[in-house]
Parts: C-alpha cells; structure tokens; sequence
C-alpha cells in the first residue's frame, strides 16, 4: 500500500450504499450532481425494499445503480461499489449525506496534490435548528467527533459517511481488496502499512438523516456485535476473554471520549447535555453487544447492520 494517485487515472468514484434510503436519496444526489463532471462517476449500490432503486434509476440515469441481494449489509454493499469502481479516487458517503458545494473539488484537489491517503471530513447537522433532540442524539453519538471546528492532520477515526481512498488502497490492479468493506478494519490494515489516516475541514457534508430512535439503539447492539466478533476472529481465548472482561467498562470510555471532543468545539454545548441520557443508552447498548461478541462471535448482527 503507497497511498498515492496513479497518474493515469483522474476520476473520482462516489459510492454509496443504500439500505432502504428513498426518504434522503434525492437530496443526496441532486448536491452531488451540482459538482457534476465527466471526470466524477457515482455508484449506487442498493438493497433496498423501498423505492430508492426506483428513484435513482428513473429520476438519476447518469447514476450507475447495482441492484444487490436485500439481505447485504452496508459493508457488503459498499464492497460492490468499490469493486465497480474505475476512478483514481473512491470516496465513500451515505446516502443521509449532502455534500457542501466545494466537496468534488475538495477531495479532488486533495488527493491530486499528492497529500493523498486516507482522507476523512467534516460532518455538519443538516438544518439542525429543526432537528428533534432524538436526532441530535443520533448525531452526536455517530458524528460529534467530526463537527466543527476540525483540526487538519492524522486522526485514529475517521467517519465512514466522508471518506476517501486513492485507488491503490483498495485495488491490486483492478482486483478489488475489500470484497466486504468494513471502514474500521480497512484503516487499521493501511495504518499497519504506514498509512495513517487524516482529517481535513475543508471535505465536508451535511448530515440528513431520519432515523427512529429505537432502530438507531438497536444498531448500536448489532454493530457493537459484529464489530467485536470481527475483532476476535483471529485472537486467542485468553484474549477475547480479556476482552469481554473489559466490555462493561467500554460505554464508559466511548462517552469519556464522545464528551472530550465535543466540549472543546464549544457549539451545541446544551444539545449535546440534554442529550448525554441517549448517549450513556447508546453506548451502553453497543458495550453489551461488544461483550456478545467477544463471548460468542457475531452470529447474524453484521447482517444487521445496515446504516
């Protein structure tokens, strides 16, 4: 892994996994297709029941659209994506996302320049003035670390709904590394070849995302879950039993960790205290999955995971 752009490549690659998203997917692609050039495709991988295939196909032809099996989860979805790729930079988005005006031009340039790598922005409330504190719960748990104000430079997160890859992180040749793309497990594989991830303030979207409060605590579980079954795969049993020991302690840490960084951005100060309840329920959700996982493997939770 190098990290860097290959000069015969020039285009950028969106992809976007869609799980039942036809409430958000039009805002999504109408700000995308404002940036639109012949140099930027987007891919829209699908496994919906509802009609967001329908939208993109009939509303968006310039859109490429994969028609996958219902039962993919997000990170198999995005896997197709990126397999049906042909541009130099992947960037990666939700379809809950609306990019800012500059965004193409943003990871464009950033990536071009030859300060490539794994490339992570900034992720806004969109309209939060008429956001429900539930959704700003929903926000904060998935998206505090990455509100502004951003400082550039390495990060050890990243947010999966912003990111981007140049094409030989993901690819040998054209033989796609990441059949299933899990964001955390393909950063931590690049990092362990040299590829630190960053962060630049100047990427940045939008998040619109109408999730009910009791799916969104139900995915914590399924993804705390699947996250640590993951993990373990390859670990000995004292290990994962290590693990498991110290999963009570884990919703502790995430919220430590959710409160340092927030604070410090001094905006939404009140939100985001009214808000601490949902997050101490969020975390605690996905540390009980972590605990199941570490014990008994993912089971089905991955396939659960689906936004």
């Amino acid at each position: 892994m190098t990290g860097t752009i290959e000069n015969r490549r020039s285009t950028l690659s969106v992809v976007i996994a869609t799980c039942n998203a036809a409430a958000v997917i039009g805002k999504c692609l109408d700000a995308l297709l404002l940036q639109q050039s012949a140099s930027m495709e987007i891919v829209v991988a699908d496994a919906s029941t509802d009609d967001t295939a329908a939208i993109v196909a009939q509303d968006y032809p310039s859109v490429r659209l994969l028609r996958c099996p219902v039962e993919n989860n997000v990170a198999q979805l995005r896997g197709r994506g990126i397999a049906a790729c042909t541009g130099a930079i992947v960037a990666v988005i939700d379809p809950y996302c609306i990019v800012a005006p500059d965004w193409v031009e943003a990871v464009t340039r950033r990536q071009l320049q030859g300060r490539g790598g794994i490339v992570g922005g900034y992720v806004e409330p969109w309209r939060g003035e008429s956001m429900t504190l539930s959704q700003w719960a929903i926000y904060f748990n998935e998206y505090g670390h990455f509100m502004l104000p951003m400082v550039a430079g390495e990060s050890s997160v990243i947010p999966g709904s912003n990111v981007s890859y140049p094409r030989d992180l993901l690819f040998d040749d054209d033989k796609p590394r990441f059949a299933i793309f899990w964001k955390t497990f393909v950063n931590w594989q690049a990092a362990a070849a040299g590829v630190t991830p960053q962060l630049d303030p100047e990427m940045g979207v939008s998040l619109n995302k109408p999730i009910a409060l009791l799916d969104f605590l139900l995915s914590r579980f399924f993804h705390g879950r699947c996250f640590a079954g993951m993990r373990a795969r390859e670990e000995s049993l004292s290990l994962r039993t290590l693990r498991a020991i110290g999963a009570p302690l884990v919703p502790l840490l995430l919220f430590w960790r959710l409160v340092s960084t927030v604070a410090p951005k001094r905006r939404h100060r009140w939100r985001f205290a009214f808000t601490c309840p949902l997050q101490l329920a969020f975390f605690t959700m996905w540390g009980i999955g972590e605990f199941v996982g570490y014990i008994s493997g993912s089971g089905k939770a991955c396939q659960h995971v689906r936004f």
